[in-house]
This record gives C-alpha cells, structure tokens and sequence, in this order.
C-alpha cells in the first residue's frame, strides 16, 4: 500500500477503551505513509513496549480528556496540507485517499471530497464477514451550489454525514475541529458542527471510488460526556425550550467559527445558520416519519436515564443475542452489487483489509 503517496495526508483515530481494534488499525497504517495521529482517551495508555514498535509515521497521544479537547489538541498541531478522521475499528482505502487529494489539489473551490462507503461486521456464528451498503444517499453527490448559505440549507435539508470521514483540506478541518472547543448538550456534535463548518467552508463533491469500509463490530459509544449522550438530537437541542440559552451561546459560537471562512456580517451568518439548522429539523422529522421511527413515549424511559452504562449494555446482550445487525449479505455480494453501480473498487488493497479482519476474529 506504500505505492500510494499520502504523505500530504494526516489521518486522525479517536479511540477509546477499544485498544485490540486500535492496534489493528496502526498496523494497517503502519504500511503506508500517510501521518497517522492517534488520540487515546482508553483508562490506561498503550504499553510503552508496544509504542517503541510503532512504525514512525505513527503519533500516538494518550489523555483521559473529553472528546472535544482531544480532538481540538490533536487539529493544533497537524501540519500536512490535508486531513481526514476515521474510526478506530474502520478502514479507508489507500488509493481513494489519493484520488480525493488529487481531485483537491485541482480544484481551488473544493475543500472536501470523499469516496462510497460500505459497512461490514464479523458473523462469529458461521465465521463470514458481512456487509452493506452505507450512506446510498452519497451516490453522486456534489455540494456545488456556489453560495455557503445554499450549500448549507441543500446539505442540511438532504443530510448525511459526507463530510465528517471525508478528505479536507486541512485550513477548514482544523477550523471545523475548532467548532468543538465548546461542548453543548447535544448528541453528534463533532459530526454536526464539522458538517455545518465544511458545509458553509466551500464546495464538497462525492466520488466513484470505494473508500470507508464502516465497521458493526462495535457498539457505537455513548458516554455522560457533552456531544455522546443519546438522549437529545440537534432537532430536539433546537426545538425544546429549555435549551433557550444554550442554543443562544451555540449560535453565537457557530457564527465566530463561520467568520473564520466568510465574509458576510454577524446577522447573515446567523441567519444562515438558523436556516440551515430549521432545514435539517425539517429532514429528521421526514426521516421519521419515512422510517416509522416515531418516537413514543415509554414509562420505562425515567428510569433508564438512573441506570449506569455498562448495566444498560448487559441488558441488551440478555435481551437481544449478539447478531450482526442490518447485515443480511455478505460483504463479497455487497461490493459486486455497489461494483455493477459504476463504483471503483481497488480489489488488491480491499483484499488486504479482508484478510486483516478476519485474521482478527479467527485468530
């Protein structure tokens, strides 16, 4: 995979409390050259052995501190002209990265670009890798629309996350990341205020190539900490009064961070803003109502909010045996289906990742 220069390339892992995936992944980037920086907020930092064996385009920093500061932290230092996130229990395919930084680097305009995303978990039953497809609403996407407050109202009222994995240049990443130096009480605030910044920032453009292979093999991490309780979408940050004064310091925040890639005044950022924010609660609730996932209340939902994490996750796992879920295909006919849809797909580096994963569950 070193046959791809990504050198120009910082690729940033948040990891936490899941160091069996993280060491997968450093020795999946350990073979190529693009700017690994790892921020590690697990109870115990890697051991100072493992970390000497590291390939040297690894940065490895452990703190215990919230998501928000670490990511801050690690936007503050970064120097390689683009930058990108994923997970770390996920993938991104070497030679898409390319792609989107070659695509980045001819258009001034553009200041994200990412590739078709597939997700895929590991069926220990009858040991197959499985898979999906994630996020079709990528398919041909480009945020052109030459004016930020179009682009935003465009993103916000179609929404999905195209931007938060994407490949950025790194002058608007690093101020997007900076959007997160103040918390608020909302779930996915990284992803939704990335989305807005970049969004407002300059024009975003999906390709045809498979990129991020998403991983099921994890529950997805809900903490105590601001932007990963579950409990209060931006719809419902936005509509519920007792927000009122939050959502003001959010505003005023918002519009410090636009002015940072835009010329226009106080009030017609915020207006943008507001705009952007009434288009997406208008998108969640034609979500809802498209999905059948109207909420209902439940008499049992006072309670569960006393309940600790880790008591709420043995609940599920009695109650609903492990599966792989949403996972009906395998992988191999998941990539045929997305292959016949005009999407390139770089087999030998896929292959690679395969093989990686399932050496990982079979041991």
């Amino acid at each position: 995979m070193r046959d791809y220069e990504l050198s120009e390339l910082a690729v940033v892992i948040p990891s936490r409390n899941r160091q069996k995936f993280l060491l997968r992944s450093i020795t999946f980037w350990s073979k190529t050259n693009a700017v690994i920086y790892i921020v590690d907020g697990s109870k115990k930092a890697i051991s100072t052995k493992k970390i000497l064996n590291f390939s040297e385009n690894i940065k490895y920093y452990h703190s215990r501190k919230n998501l928000s500061e670490r990511m801050t932290f690690i936007a503050s230092i970064i120097k390689e002209p683009f930058s990108c996130l994923v997970g770390d229990d996920e993938f991104l395919i070497p030679s898409s990265l390319k792609s989107c930084i070659n695509y980045l680097k001819k258009n001034e305009d553009y200041v994200s670009c990412i590739g078709r995303s597939v997700a895929f978990g590991f069926n220990k039953k009858n040991k197959k890798i499985m898979g999906c497809l994630s996020y079709p609403e990528m398919e041909s996407l480009n945020l052109s629309q030459k004016e930020p407050s179009e682009r935003l109202k465009y993103h916000f009222k179609n929404y999905t996350p195209s931007q938060i994995f994407s490949v950025c240049k790194s002058k608007e990443w690093k101020i997007g990341m900076e959007s997160l130096r103040v918390e608020f009480g909302f779930f996915a605030q990284m992803e939704m205020q990335f989305e807005l910044t970049l969004s407002y920032s300059g024009k975003s453009l999906v390709i045809p190539e498979l990129m991020l292979l998403r991983s099921l093999e994890n529950d997805i991490i809900i903490d105590t900490e601001p932007g990963l309780t579950s409990g209060v979408g931006l719809d419902k940050f936005w509509r519920n009064k007792n927000f009122s004064i939050e959502k003001e310091k959010f505003l005023f925040h918002m519009i410090e961070i636009l002015k940072k890639v835009s010329t226009q005044n106080h009030k017609k950022i915020k207006k943008d803003i507001v705009d952007g924010i009434v288009c997406f609660c208008e998108f969640h609730d034609e979500y809802l109502i498209r999905t059948k996932q109207i909420p209902k209340k439940r008499i049992f939902d006072p309670l569960k909010k006393l309940l600790p994490i880790k008591f709420k996750n043995f609940i599920k796992k009695l109650i609903r045996p492990e599966k792989v879920k949403g996972l009906n295909l395998s992988l191999d006919k998941t990539l045929d289906d997305l292959s016949k849809s005009s999407v390139r797909i770089n087999r030998e580096e896929l292959d690679e990742i395969v093989l990686m994963i399932r050496k990982f569950h079979e041991g």
